[in-house]
């Protein structure tokens, strides 16, 4: 047939055009479920597993203490919930009030997922103040989900002349602490705010250690949470083995209602503001984390272990027949308010530099 004008020529070839658009189409889908398939397999194959591994909990306190119990109950229960159910156990590294252990994570221990710690609850503040060493920022850390509330206390034995803080201005009151936790950090400010006399010894290594002094009434007071008092001395509040100075706290905790919350202490400007920051790091409480660095996969697993965990009935059962407080929280929300922690204006973190500027 004679080319007609104006119409396009025609190829005897357009008429495989179709069949090679459906040969092209098939390859693209073949290509990319092969594509998808060996990113299923490789993701497979580089998931966190633990099999034939051993997790150890750092505690930054001695035996026998609140750290230490909570460490142990989590030790017996977090293998299962983790890929390759590995062995969980505890190792303690009492030392600078917990700090031993949190320098260790961050400089020394594996970033493999097989060393993790219960954080001691002032642990941002020792980050703000600098204690930690330069290498050592508490926002760093991958922080797998919060165990409890931390309601600190001054407890002081029941054979003590003080029974109020207006007691504690016409005498001296030797009281224990482990390091710079909060309840020595508001002992110095009511020293020097409202002319308390407490006479802070600090170096304990835990708890147990302090409640042995106080039995012993080496001491007169010590440093105290709530959870943990009700935990391992379930008889001394019930049975007026000592009576609760304070509560680090914003409000009063029910089993404590007769007992100022320290946002309730006549104290005002930077040092009020440092009280009001020391209750709001009890939602914190007591973090279960790993050191930084650790890939976010591997902190992912124990964050979905960490759920699992404390919904698990027989933690549960465990963790009330120990006389614990269970009060959790996910691990991205610690970390959110560790971070909003370390972001305290420059003049409340210069008011606890000055408040601590003289202590060992």
């Amino acid at each position: 047939m004679p080319d007609l004008p104006g119409m396009p020529k025609i190829s005897v070839g357009a008429a495989t055009r179709p069949a090679r658009l459906a040969e092209i189409w098939m390859a693209a889908v073949v290509a990319i479920a092969i594509t998808f398939l060996l990113g299923q397999a490789t993701a497979k194959a580089q998931a966190p597993d633990f099999s034939g591994k051993t997790v150890t909990i750092v505690v930054g306190f001695g035996p026998g203490g609140g750290y230490d119990t909570w460490a142990r109950t989590v030790a017996d229960h977090l293998g299962s919930h983790l890929p390759g159910e590995p062995t969980v156990i505890v190792e303690n590294m009492p030392g600078g009030g917990g700090n031993r252990a949190s320098v260790f994570l961050a400089s020394v221990a594996p970033k493999d997922g097989t060393v993790i710690s219960v954080f001691p609850q002032p642990f941002p503040l020792e980050g703000l103040i600098g204690r930690l060493g330069d290498n050592v920022a508490p926002e760093d850390f991958g922080y797998i989900g919060r165990l409890t509330t931390h309601t600190a206390t001054l407890l002081m034995w029941n054979t003590s002349p003080v029974k109020t803080l207006a007691d504690a201005m016409s005498r001296e009151a030797p009281i224990a602490t482990p390091g710079i936790d909060v309840t020595n950090i508001v002992a110095r400010i009511v020293n020097e705010r409202m002319g308390t006399q407490f006479k802070i010894i600090q170096g304990y290594e835990g708890s147990s250690e302090m409640a042995f002094a106080l039995e012993r009434e080496e001491v007169e007071g010590m440093s105290q949470s709530l959870e943990s008092l009700v935990a391992k001395h379930p008889d001394w509040l019930p049975e007026g083995k000592v009576n609760v100075i304070w509560q680090v706290a914003t409000t009063r905790n029910d089993l404590l209602p007769d007992v100022p919350a320290v946002t309730e202490l006549p104290i005002d400007g930077d040092d009020a503001a440092l009280l009001r920051l020391l209750a709001s790091l009890g939602d914190t409480g007591r973090p279960l984390g790993m050191p930084p660095g650790v890939a976010p996969e591997v902190l992912q697993v124990f964050r979905d272990a960490f759920d699992a965990m404390v919904q698990d009935p027989d933690f549960i059962a465990d963790a009330v027949k120990r006389g614990l407080q269970l009060d959790t929280e996910p691990g991205a929300a610690v970390a959110a308010s560790v971070a909003a922690a370390m972001n305290t204006p420059e003049p409340t973190v210069d008011a606890l530099k000055a408040l601590l500027v003289a202590a060992p």
